[in-house]
């Protein structure tokens, strides 16, 4: 008997231990199948972000490039006005953009950036329309204030600090796309 109690606790834990090893084998299965599917949905969702996070990082460059060099020779026309309208309306395009395809930080990072751009056009503005009524009071004969640059300097410094912020919340936002970009479903 004894002989025969031990043939049966041997097919026992024979069966315990096929069976908790396909059942290990089945959870690592399982788990690794949802790890790869995660992770090949992130690489179809990468070219597309990574396209829409380069055509906005790309906008940017465009906005910043118009004032490369703001205290050397800044332009105040309309036709100036007019580029520098469609710089940031071509940002919000894009943002709007980035926005959808996300993820999350991106999106915020990328409102960051059309708000900076916003605040660049308007500090633009500002001082475009401040020089042109100091040109059309003097062109009417008018008295000109004797310290124009009291007027304008601190619109121009307004406008660099707007220029700044718009450059930062850029690196900003590639730091977060190449974040979201390196991003392939294993973490």
């Amino acid at each position: 008997m004894d002989a025969g109690i031990a043939v049966v606790l041997g097919a026992v834990s024979a069966a315990i231990g096929t069976g908790s090893g396909a059942l290990f084998t089945a959870w690592a299965q399982r788990n690794s199948a949802a790890t790869n599917a995660r992770a090949e949905h992130l690489r179809q969702r990468r070219e597309p972000r990574e396209t829409s996070y380069r055509e906005l990082g790309t906008a940017v460059n465009v906005l910043l490039t118009l004032f490369a060099n703001p205290t050397e020779s800044l332009t105040f026309t309309r036709e100036y006005e007019v580029r520098v309208k469609e710089a940031v309306e071509s940002i919000a395009g894009r943002s709007v953009d980035v926005s959808l395809k996300g993820p999350p930080p991106v999106a915020e990072a990328a409102e960051k950036v059309i708000g900076d751009s916003r605040a660049v056009l308007r500090a633009y503005q500002n001082a475009f329309i401040a020089m042109s009524a100091a040109v059309d009071a003097g062109g009417r004969g008018e008295t000109i204030p004797a310290r124009l640059s009291d007027i304008i300097n601190p619109l121009i410094r307004d406008l660099q600090g707007s220029l700044h912020s718009a450059d930062e919340s850029l690196n900003e936002f590639l730091a977060l796309a190449r974040i979201a970009l390196d991003d392939d479903g294993t973490r």
